[in-house]
């Protein structure tokens, strides 16, 4: 679950996979899972990993840097640790969304992209102050999507997720 948190809230990632007949790989040796197949906001594909230490997860690794077309990016147990602070936040984002469910957030999304965009930086109080015609509970899932597809950052690598996390426009990261 780690790696998911880690990618849903990487900006360099678009889109990830996680369904196993869509991450395997066969190989002569037989069939491998990805951890997760990315795409980029490039448009290249890369395939991650976690190398857990174990014997199984270093000859898959190697089977995989041997043979597969993509990039391969391999992510150790202290990586995510060192990323705690992304993994976390994006647990908790993600669980704002998902309640959310019944509600269709992708207008609201757009308007939350728009206002960030106008402003140039906002925070997630501010959102819910200005859009505030709507329950902040739907708000913040439409911040999350908004951040999901990337059409605006926020500091969560760096700083909690709550009614502070400073959101700003794509490539123009967060102010000190």
């Amino acid at each position: 679950m780690k790696l998911f948190f880690h990618c849903e809230g990487d900006p360099n990632v678009r889109d990830a996979e996680y369904r196993e007949p869509l991450t395997q790989v066969l190989l002569d040796s037989g069939p491998i899972s990805l951890d997760a197949l990315t795409t980029l906001t490039d448009g290249s594909i890369q395939a991650r990993m976690i190398d857990d230490g174990s014997e199984r997860a270093r000859r898959d690794i190697e089977a995989l840097s041997a043979k597969l077309g993509k990039s391969l990016t391999i992510f150790s147990t202290r990586d995510l640790g060192q990323a705690k602070m992304r993994i976390r936040n994006w647990q908790a984002a993600i669980s704002a969304f998902h309640r959310c469910r019944g509600s269709d957030l992708t207008f609201l999304a757009k308007e939350v992209e728009s206002m960030v965009r106008r402003r140039g930086k906002a925070t997630l109080r501010e959102v819910i102050r200005t859009l505030n015609q709507r329950h902040p509970a739907v708000l913040v899932g439409a911040t999350v999507l908004a951040l999901r597809t990337r059409t605006i950052g926020s500091d969560m690598d760096a700083h909690p997720w709550s009614v502070h996390t400073r959101l700003f426009r794509c490539g123009h990261g967060p102010e000190p």
